[in-house]
């Protein structure tokens, strides 16, 4: 006996409706099998570390934008920089002698050079310069002539830069001694002998001792 087209169509509308479970049921729980090879497959893969796996995500602006660097500080004075300086001021037959000391109290040393060889001494003593330190380089605070071994410095400031002591003698000068240079606001004096440096009794703390002056070795 034949079949009709409604007879036949149930059977296929069944099959077609039970088709997506059927799918479904076969996409279910994993096998112990896949488990376990999916947890081998993750283990493989490198921990990326407590550090990286709790920091904070970085924000798009710091991809985009440049970090600008700023020098804030002061330029430590290292022999190789106060050798580079001399040089430039008095050529490599320059002798020199140098201590560092903070004029300025601000937490950085600056620095006392004495400076003689050719062109630098005379019968009156030779030259000292002073220099502070900046986040730009070394600044000259002047320049004085005709002095002599120790150099130091006093414990009182003026115009916010340390005192500074100088010995003079020779050359002429008929009142030998220790003369007190302090800075103007802008330099310090040029001429240890003549105002407005004065007299002073001793050096209170002293930066350049005695000695003889070495030539430059890079």
């Amino acid at each position: 006996m034949g079949l009709s087209w409604g007879t036949a169509l149930i059977p296929l509308r069944k099959t077609l409706m039970l088709a997506p479970l059927l799918a479904l049921a076969a996409c279910g729980e994993p096998s112990a099998d896949a488990t376990e090879a999916e947890e081998k497959s993750q283990d493989s893969v490198p921990s990326l570390g407590p550090q990286l796996a709790s920091a904070p995500p970085m924000p798009v602006t710091a991809l985009m934008e440049p970090v600008a660097i700023q020098q804030d500080e002061p330029i430590p004075i290292t022999d190789g920089y106060l050798i580079d300086w001399i040089v430039a001021t008095a050529g490599e037959d320059a002798l020199y002698r140098a201590g560092q000391i903070d004029l300025d109290d601000d937490g950085y040393n600056d620095a006392l050079i004495y400076i003689g060889g050719r062109n630098w001494c005379g019968t009156g003593g030779c030259n000292l310069h002073m220099l502070r330190v900046t986040p730009a380089g070394i600044e000259s605070l002047g320049r004085t002539t005709i002095t002599w071994l120790p150099i130091g410095v006093l414990d009182s400031s003026s115009n916010g830069m340390r005192d500074i002591v100088v010995r003079v003698g020779g050359g002429g000068n008929e009142n030998p001694g220790l003369r007190v240079l302090r800075f103007d606001g802008e330099k310090y004096p040029s001429n240890p002998t003549m105002p407005p440096t004065e007299p002073v009794d001793e050096i209170e703390s002293i930066v350049i001792d005695q000695g003889d002056l070495r030539p430059i070795v890079y």
